[in-house]
């Protein structure tokens, strides 16, 4: 049996890339990645953090389980 998972298209991902696969706000992954929901960042210039596509799938799949309790998740309505 073979199964496919649904990846990005790149490998490695910028904040807003990440951001705009899983369909959020950047300030609401950035939000997910200081909980520590979102883990895999790597530093590939002196400021830019970039995140592997498997921590991204891994993410959404997990909240596709039910594993992180939707009360944590931070929203997109700020005031």
């Amino acid at each position: 049996m073979e199964r496919k998972i649904e990846a990005p298209d790149k490998d490695w991902l910028t904040r807003d890339q990440a951001a705009a696969w899983l369909g959020m706000s950047s300030r609401t992954f950035q939000d997910l990645v200081d909980k520590g929901l979102i883990r895999g960042a790597r530093k590939f210039t002196h400021k830019t953090k970039m995140w592997p596509w498997r921590a991204l799938v891994i993410f959404s799949w997990e909240m596709e389980l039910g594993l992180i309790d939707e009360k944590i998740l931070p929203t997109d309505d700020y005031e």
